[in-house]
């Protein structure tokens, strides 16, 4: 059985399955098959306590000051946007250079017990050619990828869930629905039978979004996961 983790030790987790890390705990590069190179800094904000990463090649005074500013941020229940605090980093990593990407969003756990839809279909070496006209990329790549699960519209994949990044507690969905059938609830159903089979393992199902992302809130939402906590990201 999977430990009852609390909200820190899920950002924790997180932060592991998302980048690669050293020796020294300063993460390197992007977690997944391209190994792009981490964001300068991450920030994990939960009600029980912040987590903070810094990538190794970030000057030792940056991250001075970075540390001093978050951990004199009081903690709270509040998991909502906080542009003052975010502008404070912003500043901050001004110093060393100007931001190239920020990514900050809700952060969730998905629930044990989910009902696995009936037609979802789980993709293997077998029936990898499914993929062909809607994910054809994913087709060489399964292997790094599974589980895969699918949902069949007239023939075409219509929604995809995946597993985007792989730990050794948990492993982090990606989802993908073609345009033409966004907000009929595909997502929904693939991500729903991904977690279950993420469970099977014994790892942590974890689904990640940004703000401006209202269908994956929303997908969030309707399988009612578990918000544990906001992640920051600053390249």
């Amino acid at each position: 059985m999977l430990n009852i983790l609390n909200k820190l030790e899920l950002m924790e987790m997180q932060a592991k399955t998302l980048f690669t890390h050293d020796n020294n705990n300063f993460i390197r590069n992007i977690n997944d098959l391209d190994g792009a190179p981490a964001p300068r800094f991450f920030f994990g904000r939960t009600p029980d306590g912040n987590v903070l990463r810094f990538r190794y090649d970030l000057p030792q005074v940056i991250i001075r000051k970075l540390t001093r500013l978050v951990t004199e941020e009081p903690i709270n229940n509040n998991l909502s946007r906080n542009t003052v605090i975010l502008e404070k980093i912003k500043g901050i990593l001004q110093e060393h250079k100007e931001a190239q990407k920020i990514y900050e969003g809700p952060a969730y756990k998905i629930p044990r017990g989910i009902t696995f839809p009936s037609d979802v279909i789980k993709i293997t070496n077998d029936n990898v050619h499914l993929l062909k006209n809607s994910f054809g990329y994913m087709i060489s790549e399964l292997q790094f990828w599974e589980p895969c699960f699918v949902k069949f519209v007239n023939e075409n994949v219509a929604s995809i869930c995946f597993s985007s990044r792989i730990a050794d507690a948990s492993h982090e969905a990606g989802v993908e629905t073609i345009s033409d059938f966004r907000g009929k609830g595909f997502a929904a159903d693939v991500v729903a039978a991904w977690a279950a089979d993420i469970y099977k393992i014994n790892r942590i199902p974890t689904y990640s979004t940004s703000w401006d992302n209202a269908a994956s809130q929303s997908v969030a939402n309707k399988l009612k996961c578990e918000l544990y906590g906001i992640d920051l990201s600053i390249y």
